[in-house]
């Protein structure tokens, strides 16, 4: 009797991981038209063509702090400030809420876009670890994070939209960490 219950037992689990499996497997209508099969962070441009993007050059960083940071145990905030290389992004979209489709790159649950300040011939981002936490594990400041849809198409496939317009500016797309960031501007290129 008690080899019949594991028997059924088993079963059950095997008929819920094959469904499990084969729920995963991309429905090709789902995939979105002519995105490309390399891994990658892609923009919908024109509504009709994706552009790779490249990850953003960081120029800088600056930690400040660390002392004593280190020396508190964490108990003080730890500052950083990462500067992007140029004074905007070298790929622009007039739509305020951008899509992306990510494949091979970072996680969903990790997706933010995040607002760059801009300088003449330089961007920047700064994080606190105050403001670090699972939603958010770099600490980017509250007011600069832009809420986004990370919704999962496939297995390592995913789509990230801003859940509202974006002003115009610069940002960046990043899964965890400044430094895997892919940057994009909202609006015309400025001189």
């Amino acid at each position: 009797m008690l080899a019949m219950k594991i028997a059924v037992g088993v079963l059950g689990l095997l008929v819920t991981l094959a469904m499990a499996g084969a729920a995963r497997q991309p429905d090709p209508a789902a995939l979105p038209p002519g995105l490309p099969p390399s891994a990658g962070v892609y923009l919908l441009a024109d509504s009709a063509k994706w552009i790779k993007l490249t990850p953003a050059p960081v120029e800088t960083s600056q930690i400040k702090n660390k002392d004593v940071f280190l020396e508190t145990a964490g108990q003080l905030a730890l500052n950083m400030t990462f500067t992007y290389s140029g004074g905007q992004a070298l790929f622009r979209t007039a739509d305020p809420r951008p899509t992306f489709c990510v494949r091979g790159v970072g996680s969903a649950a990790d997706a933010l876009i995040v607002r760059l300040s801009r300088q003449k011939d330089r961007r920047t981002v700064r994080a606190t670890s105050t403001d670090a936490g699972v939603g958010n594990k770099a600490g980017f400041r509250r007011q600069e994070i832009r809420p986004v849809a990370a919704v999962p198409i496939s297995e390592g496939l995913f789509s990230v939209k801003p859940e509202a317009a974006l002003d115009r500016g610069e940002y960046i797309l990043v899964f965890g960490s400044a430094l895997t960031a892919y940057d994009f501007g909202i609006g015309p290129a400025r001189k």
